[in-house]
């Protein structure tokens, strides 16, 4: 029963969801974070067995709503999301995704808001390509703005994250960032 601690000694009721996991880690290097060094090389389980445990949660708990403390889901959210469909259990989640091509995928990002993603934190650090560029992020501006616009239009609620200050950015980076939020405010959820 490895993955689901025992949480019967808690007043349950006082919590609005559980918390759980699929990854460790982060395969990317970006230059701000240091979860790739805390945690070492990114492993994952298996969907079926994330599936597992947030349905065991469920039946044996009561609560529908889950918080993924993975620092990066999209490897395993399309896999999950089927698990789920596929059990026909409602169980809802909420994980940080890395921008990227899956997630300017309106069926891939409709298929993970059927299997019970309900938001989504998203790390989009700048509105300046050249300072994404120099935190090593490979993703564009372009991304994040389809990425964005995307996981809102399927009812996905996104909260972005956004790195002011790192070193190198200029007034005008700055400037890019909220020109950028201003943009796509009417799909960001929460900044």
């Amino acid at each position: 029963r490895a993955g689901l601690p025992d949480m019967s000694d808690f007043k349950l009721d006082y919590y609005p969801c559980l918390t759980s996991y699929a990854s460790r880690s982060c395969p990317f290097q970006c230059s701000f974070c240091s979860d790739p060094v805390f945690w070492g090389k990114y492993r994952k389980k298996k969907a079926a067995q994330v599936a597992q445990e947030l349905i065991r949660g469920y039946k044996t708990y009561g609560s529908q709503l889950y918080v993924m403390s993975d620092l990066l889901m999209n490897p395993i959210a399309t896999e999950l999301a089927n698990e789920l469909l596929d059990a026909g259990v409602s169980v809802y989640w909420d994980t940080h995704f890395r921008v990227g091509a899956e997630v300017c995928d309106p069926q891939k990002v409709l298929l993970w808001r059927r299997g019970g993603l309900y938001r989504v934190q998203l790390g989009t650090e700048s509105g300046s390509q050249r300072l994404l560029d120099v935190m090593n992020k490979k993703i564009t501006v372009d991304q994040i703005k389809s990425a964005v616009s995307t996981l809102a239009q399927v009812g996905i609620k996104t909260t972005t994250y956004w790195v002011i200050g790192h070193p190198g950015e200029t007034e005008a980076d700055f400037q890019m960032t909220l020109d950028l939020i201003e943009e796509l405010k009417n799909h960001i959820y929460q900044a």
